[in-house]
């Protein structure tokens, strides 16, 4: 019988793209493995959003046979730098706490950030284990954009350095944006794979069951779901646009953040009244917003550190076949133009292109299925799962 323990900062029911990632990942290597092998999933108790919490009985949830879910309580935090490192640390200590006397033959993990990665490499490293890497993000590129320069210069070093160890241990690096291949080259790493977001089962029935040709309405309801942080720069764009599409669109914004204040500020500021923010909503009500919605908004901030990123929400919006409206830049503005079918794409940050953008977009929903078909994310899950187990075959 083999062991495989699973690292994830975020894990059902908690509502992000690491929690989307990891719940049928872990579904889909029980189902591949069969009963060869028993996995040790450790996260939190949910904690993404201040907003959304479902504490709930989490701790009584029966157990499934060969899968043990370990979930940590962490401190309360409203995603700030200081905050997280705190939690982190919390979650670190415990975990090594908990895997005492264990024993794994191989530790995975899903890492936007670099220390649940480093923490994955200390423990593979202990036990002897085999170590598989899932990289969302480049750690090193975008904390330099949250923390203070003088703070960063002191840091850089530090994380550079445990960037590389963690790297070189790793027996299988997949990089969830082939926009990140030009940084990784450096690292020389042998075994690398490209397994990208994709769209999950609830999706692909929602574009198979609930697809209806419908044009806009007027004023059009614009839909934007997701973090509202300094990724997504949503206050330095979105109230701009909703001055000039008073008598035009409607926004709702649905999500949470550190930025989420600023983008009310702004709003106020400029006395709109067509732009609703509320709060994150569970899967099955998104859904609903999204059939209702006529446009789908997206927004990543114009810095170099999110020119490799491929954002998860691109996947779950083109799957409702509605028209997206898409601030982009780097390689997930390239990915757009070329794979998703009615997506409007604007620069960055930038409200005049923004406005050309939206009213080139096609006025009707439309079937993406070749793109569906190539990113389900089953086939990737599976295709992850089959390479996991390899190493400990």
């Amino acid at each position: 019988m083999k062991k495989i323990l699973i690292l994830t900062f975020y894990y059902e029911p908690d509502l992000c793209a690491g929690s989307f990632r990891m719940t049928p990942l872990v579904k889909t290597l029980r189902e591949c493995a069969s009963s060869k092998i028993e996995i040790d999933v450790i996260t939190t108790m949910p904690n993404r959003y201040a907003t959304f919490r479902k504490m709930l009985l989490i701790k009584q949830q029966k157990q499934k046979k060969g899968l043990k879910i370990i979930r940590i309580p962490i401190p309360e935090h409203q995603g700030k730098m200081f905050d997280q490192a705190k939690a982190f640390s919390v979650f670190a200590y415990k975990t090594i706490k908990r895997i005492r006397g264990e024993q794994y033959d191989l530790v995975m993990a899903s890492s936007s950030r670099l220390m649940t990665a480093v923490l994955a490499c200390l423990i593979a490293w202990k036990k002897k284990s085999r170590f598989y890497l899932d990289v969302r993000d480049i750690f090193v590129e975008n904390i330099e954009k949250v923390i203070p320069l003088n703070l960063f210069a002191i840091l850089k070093p530090i994380f550079t350095f445990l960037e590389r160890y963690v790297y070189k241990r790793a027996n299988h690096i997949n990089l969830i944006s082939p926009g990140f291949k030009k940084y990784f080259l450096r690292f020389k790493h042998k075994k690398i794979t490209f397994h990208t977001h994709g769209i999950d089962k609830t999706f692909i029935n929602l574009a198979l069951q609930n697809y209806i040709r419908k044009s806009f309405g007027r004023p059009f309801k614009i839909i934007y779901a997701g973090n509202i942080g300094a990724g997504q720069g949503l206050e330095n764009i979105l109230p701009k646009l909703a001055k000039d599409l008073t008598n035009t669109a409607r926004f709702e914004i649905i999500g949470d953040g550190g930025r989420r204040k600023r983008l009310q500020d702004q709003i106020l500021l400029k006395r709109l009244t067509n732009v609703k923010v509320c709060p994150p909503i569970s899967r099955e009500r998104l859904l609903q917003k999204y059939k209702r919605a006529d446009i789908l908004f997206l927004h990543l901030n114009n810095l170099p550190a999110f020119k490799t990123l491929l954002p998860s929400k691109l996947f779950e919006y083109a799957a409702t076949g509605k028209p997206i409206w898409a601030g982009l830049c780097g390689f997930s503005k390239k990915f757009a133009q070329k794979q998703i079918k009615n997506c409007a794409v604007f620069e960055s940050g930038n409200k005049e292109d923004a406005l050309n953008a939206l009213f080139n977009l096609k006025k009707s929903s439309c079937m993406r299925t070749s793109f569906i078909k190539k990113y389900n994310l089953q086939k990737i899950y599976k295709q992850i799962a089959h390479e996991m187990l390899k190493l400990i075959s």
